[in-house]
C-alpha cells in the first residue's frame, strides 16, 4: 500500500503475480488436503492484493472484485496444477522418482465399472480409509481427473492440456479497468465495485449519516451522480452527447437510464475495445471536471 500511489496498476499487478503469488503456491502439491480455514487464509492474501492493485475500498464485494480483476482463486489454480501433474504422470513426462504415483487405468470390462459410463482416460482411484488420505494429492487429483471431459484429457501435449484447462476459467479480466492509470479511473472502478466516495456508498459502511447528496438532498448513488445531480448539469451534457455519439456509430439504442448506467460502469459489449476506451475517456473527463472525489 505504501508504494501503490507511486506505481501504475499494471506494475502493481505484475509485482503480485511474479513475486508474491509464486511464494504462496510454492510446494502446493504437498498441501493438497489444505483445510478450508487455511485455504481462506491464503485467499485473503490475494484479496488484499486485489484491493491494493485496484485501489478499491476494503469493504468492496469479493464477487465484484473477482470479476473486476480477473484472477483465478488460488484454490482453482492449485487444482489446475495438480491436474497438470496428473497429465504428466499419465504420459510419462515426470522424473522417474515420481512414477510411483502413477495410477493404473480402470478396467472397463469390470461389471462394477460398466455402470459408471467410464472412458479410456479414467484411472483407478486409490482406496482411502481415513479422511486425511482421501483428501490428499493422489485420491483427490484422481477424482478431479476422472471428472474432466475427454476433450480436455485427450490433449496431445502439456501446453495443449493447460490451454484447455484455462478455457474453463470463469474469471475473465475486463481489460478496460486496467487500461487507464489515473485518479479518475480509480474512482470509476470504485463505483463499479459498489463502494466509492459517493455518500450512498459511504452510508453503507457507516461513514455518512444518511447517504444524501449535499446539494439535492436525495440519495447520492451512481445514477444520481451521473444523470441527475443539478450541480453537474454543465458537464453532463457533454458526457451524454459524447456517449451517444459513440453508440450511434453502431446504431445502439439506450433503452433507459438503467441501461445507460450499466454501460457507463462496465462498458458496452456491442462496442469493440477501442470504442469502449473512447467512451471511458469521456466518462473519466466528466469525473475529473466535476471534482466530486477531490480531497
Amino acid at each position: 500500500n505504501s508504494i501503490r500511489s507511486f506505481i501504475t496498476r499494471s506494475t502493481a499487478e505484475n509485482i503480485y503475480l511474479t513475486v508474491v503469488r509464486p511464494s504462496t503456491e510454492y510446494g502446493n502439491m504437498v498441501y493438497a488436503n489444505l483445510s478450508k480455514d487455511l485455504s481462506s487464509d491464503l485467499e485473503s492474501i490475494q484479496r488484499i492484493a486485489k484491493i491494493t492493485c485496484s485501489m478499491a475500498y476494503r469493504h468492496s464485494s469479493h464477487e465484484k472484485l473477482e470479476i473486476e480483476i480477473g484472477w483465478q482463486p488460488l484454490e482453482y489454480r492449485r487444482r489446475n496444477q495438480r491436474l497438470t501433474l496428473m497429465y504428466k504422470l499419465n504420459h510419462d513426462l515426470t522424473p522417474d522418482h515420481l512414477n510411483i504415483l502413477k495410477m493404473p487405468k480402470l478396467n472397463l470390462n469390470n461389471p462394477r465399472n460398466l455402470r459408471n459410463r467410464l472412458t479410456n482416460f479414467d484411472i483407478e482411484e486409490p482406496r482411502s480409509r481415513i479422511a486425511t488420505y482421501y483428501n490428499s494429492f493422489l485420491p483427490r487429483t484422481t477424482r478431479d481427473w476422472n471428472g474432466l471431459d475427454d476433450s480436455i484429457r485427450s490433449a496431445i501435449s502439456t501446453d495443449s492440456f493447460k490451454t484447455r484447462l484455462k478455457s474453463l476459467n470463469p474469471f475473465k479480466k475486463n481489460a478496460l479497468y486496467s487500461h487507464f492509470d489515473n485518479f479518475e479511473n480509480v474512482n470509476h472502478t470504485r463505483m463499479c465495485l459498489g463502494k466509492s466516495g459517493l455518500n450512498y456508498h459511504l452510508n453503507q459502511i457507516g461513514v455518512h449519516e444518511d447517504g444524501h447528496c449535499q446539494h439535492c438532498n436525495v440519495l447520492e448513488n451512481v445514477t444520481h451522480y451521473f444523470l441527475r445531480c443539478s450541480r453537474y448539469d454543465a458537464y453532463r451534457n457533454e458526457l451524454i452527447e459524447g456517449i451517444h455519439s459513440i453508440l450511434n456509430e453502431k446504431n445502439i439504442v439506450v433503452k433507459n437510464n438503467t441501461h445507460l448506467i450499466h454501460m457507463v460502469l462496465y462498458g458496452c459489449n456491442m462496442l469493440n475495445f477501442d470504442m469502449n476506451v473512447s467512451m471511458f475517456a469521456i466518462i473519466h473527463q466528466y469525473i475529473k471536471r466535476t471534482g466530486r472525489f477531490n480531497k
